[in-house]
């Protein structure tokens, strides 16, 4: 039977704050905490409704803080015999975010009050780190998963009947948020504690603004990227060059493993700030919340804040994928270098497998004997025509860009009619303004329209010339010479002119 209850969880309860004085230093919190182990439930019970009374007395709510370390069933069976409508799914949501990271939330529900506001939230953590290094990442952001519930205080069995006080009781699995919370509320500040007990709803803004560290995940974010920044830019360097240890410099697909955890960690972040966005909307809807207008407005700071800090997981996110990008772009470079020596290899296995396939035919009879010459003399041919071929201009690309611009001006001339005169074509080709080409880079269409006209205007040029050497014909009764660049008719008759011109 023993086995059924061995749990561990702690319990630290509010006390009033009347208890202190200024000259009092013994007591160093407005906390008592209370480790159970293998404790039936009356025994719980009863000490819960003993520390009910005193804070029924004082006229103040009771804060329970509930930490569990060892979890076990009994506990919820432990807790429901306490509390009656005990939010057991908010506790095994708990235990299931510790132990799976699976980071569920409950955001609070304003349909129902009868049973008080429950919410689960989860809070960024840093995890400090084991040694303090600029070449490692080692700090590693998770989260604390927090539940609040806000009850009344008949819902303790064996309190007093007639109870109007709304109490509050905080799950939860690390010692940092009792610790946060404790020092909070400390017996320094008594404000922060007259007006929770003024408002229980203050409880909300207080965990966000204890529990938000926000800031603590960027500052490490960015930390963690200029690191990867590092690593990639120093990727292609050689060793001598670099400025870490050959032994500290990571390998490509260990250093895309780690980016790739860390824009998971990131996206996790990121939904974490949508959860909290979504349970502020609907803590500024619930009527418990909207009655103090203090509440409201930090609620709505908090609010802001969280879409701040939406914004900046957006410009953090653009900057990871983009150091993502570059390595995949050096592990896309670093293959084709290596399909490149293969390339290399082929190009002097090429001439030798001709040689040898040469050699291996049955109709010639040429000696074996002639083969390393024959090789040799296949190789030296093939060297020097690939080193030949770049030195006048004849690589690959040149050759690609004339034959290219040789298949479109036979496109463009097999368009150009040749029976048609130059000035029927369109005007603003032969009156456009001269283009120097030592200035600006034309295009290849324009470039070849230049091409074209120069041929055109050498073609008429070299007609009118000819033309001209040659004698000079008149037409029968015609006074003027013939134009060469106007066509006439064969044996055309003159033309017909009134009394009053032939007078003139």
């Amino acid at each position: 039977m023993a086995s059924d209850f061995d749990f561990d969880l702690t319990i630290w309860n509010s006390y009033s704050f009347s208890t202190f004085n200024s000259s009092s230093k013994e007591q160093p919190s407005l906390f008592s905490s209370h480790r159970i182990q293998d404790v039936r439930p009356p025994d719980l019970s009863s000490q819960l409704a003993a520390r009910m009374g005193e804070a029924e007395a004082l006229g103040e709510s009771l804060v329970s803080i509930i930490q569990i370390k060892k979890y076990t069933p009994a506990i919820i069976t432990t807790l429901e015999s306490c509390f009656s409508e005990f939010p057991r799914e908010l506790l095994e949501n708990v235990v299931l975010n510790t132990a799976s990271a699976q980071n569920i939330s409950v955001i609070p529900s304003t349909h129902d009050e009868s049973t008080g506001i429950r919410s689960l939230l989860n809070f960024p953590f840093v995890l400090p780190s084991s040694y303090t290094s600029e070449t490692e990442t080692d700090n590693r952001i998770s989260f604390l998963p927090v539940a609040v519930w806000l009850y009344p205080s008949s819902f303790i069995k064996t309190s007093q009947q007639g109870s109007s006080r709304t109490n509050i009781v905080l799950i939860c699995t690390n010692s940092h948020v009792s610790r946060a919370l404790i020092s909070y509320y400390g017996a320094a500040y008594q404000k922060r504690w007259m007006r929770l007990q003024k408002s229980p709803t203050w409880i909300f803004p207080d965990i966000l603004h204890t529990l938000g560290g926000w800031w603590e995940v960027w500052n490490i974010t960015k930390q963690h990227l200029g690191v990867y920044h590092r690593y990639v830019h120093e990727l292609s360097r050689p060793v001598r060059f670099l400025n870490i240890r050959d032994s500290q410099k990571p390998r490509l697909l260990d250093l895309a493993r780690q980016l790739h955890d860390e824009n998971a960690i990131l996206l996790s972040v990121r939904e974490q700030l949508r959860v909290h966005s979504a349970a502020l909307s609907r803590f500024l809807r619930l009527p418990m919340c909207t009655s103090s207008q203090d509440v409201i407005d930090r609620l709505q700071e908090h609010l802001e804040d969280i879409n701040y800090h939406e914004e900046t997981s957006q410009v953090l996110t653009r900057q990871l994928e983009n150091i993502m990008s570059l390595v995949f772009s050096i592990e896309t470079m670093a293959q084709g270098q290596a399909v490149a020596r293969l390339n290399i290899l082929a190009f002097a296995f090429l001439p030798l497998s001709w040689v040898a396939s040469l050699f291996g035919m049955t109709q010639f009879s040429l000696s074996a004997a002639w083969y390393p010459l024959g090789a040799l003399i296949a190789l030296l041919v093939v060297v020097a025509i690939s080193f030949a071929l770049p030195i006048h201009g004849f690589d690959w690309s040149t050759m690609r860009q004339s034959m290219s611009r040789r298949f479109n001006k036979d496109m463009i001339s097999s368009t150009h009619d040749p029976e048609t005169p130059a000035g029927s074509h369109a005007p603003s080709v032969y009156n456009s303004s001269t283009i120097d080409l030592s200035r600006q880079e034309l295009p290849l269409q324009e470039l070849i329209q230049q091409e074209l006209i120069q041929e055109e205007l050498s073609r008429q040029a070299n007609l009118s010339l000819h033309k001209i050497s040659s004698p000079v014909h008149r037409m029968s009764g015609s006074p003027h010479p013939t134009n060469p660049f106007i066509r006439t008719k064969p044996n055309a008759p003159a033309p017909i002119r009134k009394s009053s011109e032939v007078e003139e």
